[in-house]
């Protein structure tokens, strides 16, 4: 499934080119409201009607046809929520893959995304902008636990729910990690050789530095309110590249900390990480500089 654009998740209704008449839902499931629409799949507000649940009913869109390649990405979903539980990911309640039309059922998170938090292009506070990406980061880290990556992570992919956690939502495009799975393979084979170029730097093809990639241009148009892409990381020299998004940054928002900045373009030009490293480090540093933005926020009394 392409990236989903949230049309609204409170309440205003969205003409759906799917109408339910055409491939009504269960009779156990009530729509309420279309929220998000994709290439292959349509996301609803809805009710189950033997819980009173409300949940998020994600069905495929049949007038697009590819029937077949939107049940794989759907099963995909599926598989990869069912192995992998965190706080940090959308929940999955149940699947309805012997209709016509393959469904699932997920948790309804009442919120907004990062993309329409953005929309206002005003920059985040700080405390608020550090905390969203830690959660992410979170996210990532428990799939990068399962061996697998998000692989298309936008800011359309975050929501932030009323309390203000967040979570990871359609992992229809999720794939294994690109380290993890020579891993993996070289344990099959009893050797520890690697294809030539998956340790060459800017390798970012199923691997979890793509996504890490993607969630430095969200930070950075949080701190900066712009809805503009930093500049791409391009050739070898990394640390340039890493001072030029920094600098970006610090022009657009001269509030932002240096050392933020400089994170911030370090995340998003790195080389592949070496196997089994994982995302702690990145997490336990934006911990780090949570802690300080709170301090800053409110200094203590001496």
């Amino acid at each position: 499934m392409t990236k989903l654009t949230l049309a609204s998740r409170r309440g205003h209704s969205v003409e759906s080119s799917s109408v339910p008449g055409v491939s009504p839902p269960p009779a156990d499931i009530e729509l309420i409201s279309l929220v998000a629409q994709g290439e292959l799949a349509e996301v609803w507000h809805a009710i189950d009607r033997s819980t009173g649940q409300n949940i998020a009913w994600k069905q495929l869109r049949p007038e697009q046809g590819n029937l077949d390649q939107g049940a794989d990405r759907l099963r995909t979903e599926a598989e990869i929520l069912s192995r992998v539980a965190s706080p940090y990911l959308v929940r999955l309640l149940g699947t309805d893959f012997d209709r016509p039309i393959p469904a699932l059922r997920l948790e309804w998170i009442d919120g907004e995304t990062v993309s329409a938090r953005l929309s206002g292009q005003v920059p985040v506070d700080l405390g608020e902008a550090l905390w969203i990406a830690r959660q992410a980061l979170q996210g990532m880290h428990a799939l990068l636990q399962a061996g697998t990556i998000h692989s298309q992570l936008t800011a359309n992919h975050l929501l932030i729910r009323s309390d203000g956690t967040v979570a990871l939502v359609d992992l229809s495009r999720a794939t294994f990690d690109q380290a993890t799975g020579i891993e993996l393979d070289a344990v099959q084979r009893g050797t520890e050789s690697e294809t030539p170029d998956s340790r060459s730097t800017g390798f970012r093809v199923n691997r979890v530095e793509r996504d890490l990639a993607g969630l430095a241009e969200i930070l950075a148009q949080l701190v900066t309110g712009s809805r503009e892409s930093p500049p791409e990381a391009a050739g070898p020299d990394t640390t340039r590249s890493a001072d030029a998004i920094a600098l970006w940054i610090r022009r657009r928002a001269p509030h932002v900390p240096r050392e933020l900045a400089g994170w911030i373009g370090q995340l998003a030009t790195l080389a592949p990480l070496a196997r089994g490293e994982g995302l702690t480090r990145w997490i336990h540093q934006l911990v780090g500089m949570e802690l300080r933005a709170m301090i800053d926020r409110n200094p203590p009394v001496i």
